[in-house]
C-alpha cells in the first residue's frame, strides 16, 4: 500500500504511515487510499483505513479460560469473559466495538506536560485544546499564542492517539513540522507536540 500523503510504500495493514505519521484514509467503495474528505473517482466520503479492518474470529469454546484460572500475558481473553480487575490489556490487542476507550489498556493514558509552565494535561478522548473552549481551556487561556479552538486529540481503538490542528491561526507543530489542518498525526511517547508557541512533551501511562 501507498501513502497517499508522501507516497513512501507502507504495509497493507497499517492504520497509520510508517514515515510521515499521518491517519491513512480510504473511498470505502473503491477501497483506493487517498487524502482530503472525499475520494475523487467516485464522491465518496473518505473512512480510516482502521474501519475496514475486518473483526477477529468468534473464539472456540475449547480456548475459553476456565473459571478462576490465571489469564497468560499475551493470550487473548475469550469474549464475553470478564477480566479480572488490574489485569493490564495484552499488547496489540484492539479495542471491539462500542468498548470504552477507558478500558483499552491503562497504559495508553495520554499525558500533555509542559514543566517550564507547569502546565499538565491528562485529555480524553474527543477533547479539544483552546484557550477559550474545550476542558482545558483553564489551564490554556494564559497562552495567546494558542487560539479558541487550536486541536482536537483523539484515542482510535486499538489505543493509539492522534491530534489534528483545527485551522488555528498560530498553528501546531509535531517534533517541529508543522500539521496541516484537519490532518491527523500520530504521537508517540517522547515527541513534543506545540500549540503556537506552547510545546507540550508527550507521554502515556
Amino acid at each position: 500500500m501507498e501513502c497517499a500523503s508522501c507516497k513512501a510504500a507502507i504495509d497493507e495493514d497499517s492504520w497509520f504511515c510508517d514515515q510521515c505519521g499521518v491517519l491513512l484514509l480510504k473511498c470505502p467503495q473503491c477501497g483506493r487510499v487517498a487524502t482530503g474528505k472525499r475520494c475523487t473517482f467516485d464522491g465518496k466520503p473518505l473512512v480510516p483505513v482502521s474501519t475496514s479492518a475486518a473483526p477477529p474470529p468468534p473464539p472456540s469454546p475449547a480456548s475459553a479460560t476456565p473459571a478462576g484460572a490465571p489469564i497468560i500475558a499475551g493470550t487473548p481473553t475469550p469474549a464475553g469473559t470478564p477480566t479480572p480487575a488490574g489485569t493490564p490489556t495484552p499488547a496489540g490487542t484492539l479495542a471491539t466495538a462500542g468498548t470504552p476507550m477507558a478500558s483499552v489498556s491503562p497504559q495508553r493514558r495520554l499525558r500533555l506536560f509542559n514543566p517550564s509552565q507547569g502546565v499538565s494535561l491528562y485529555p480524553s478522548n474527543g477533547d479539544i485544546l483552546g484557550r477559550r473552549n474545550g476542558p482545558h481551556a483553564g489551564e490554556l487561556a494564559r497562552f495567546d499564542q494558542i487560539s479558541s479552538n487550536h486541536l482536537k486529540l483523539q484515542q482510535w481503538p486499538d489505543g493509539h492517539w492522534s491530534a489534528a490542528d483545527l485551522n488555528s491561526t498560530n498553528h501546531s507543530f509535531y517534533d517541529g513540522r508543522q500539521l496541516e489542518a484537519f490532518k491527523d498525526q500520530a504521537l508517540a511517547p517522547g515527541s513534543t507536540l506545540m500549540l503556537g508557541d506552547v510545546p507540550f512533551q508527550v507521554s502515556f501511562e
